[in-house]
C-alpha cells in the first residue's frame, strides 16, 4: 500500500467534521448572522497558519509530524472553529 493511501484512510473519518463546519457556517449565514461564522473562519485560518509549519517541523515542543502535520493542523483548527460556532449559538 502506498503511504498516501494510508494517510487518506487514517484521516477520512474527519471528513464529516469538515462537512459539519462548512454546512453550519453556511446555515448560520443564511439566517442572517454573518459575524459568528466570519470570526470562526478567521480563528480556523489563523490556527492553520500557525500550526501547519509548527507541526511539520516540530516547533514549540510540538511533535515533528512531517507530511501529516498539515492534516492534523486542519483537523484541530476545524474542531476549534466548530466549537466556537456552537458556543456562539447560545
Amino acid at each position: 500500500m502506498r503511504p498516501g493511501a494510508v494517510l487518506r484512510t487514517r484521516h477520512s473519518p474527519f471528513a464529516a467534521l469538515f462537512f459539519a463546519f462548512f454546512a453550519y457556517t453556511t446555515l448560520v449565514r443564511g439566517t442572517g448572522d454573518s459575524r459568528a461564522p466570519f470570526i470562526a473562519v478567521i480563528i480556523s485560518t489563523a490556527l492553520v497558519s500557525v500550526l501547519t509549519p509548527a507541526l511539520i517541523r516540530g516547533w514549540f515542543g510540538l511533535p515533528h509530524l512531517g507530511i501529516v502535520g498539515p492534516v492534523s493542523a486542519n483537523i484541530v483548527a476545524t474542531c476549534i472553529g466548530l466549537a466556537y460556532q456552537l458556543a456562539a449559538l447560545r
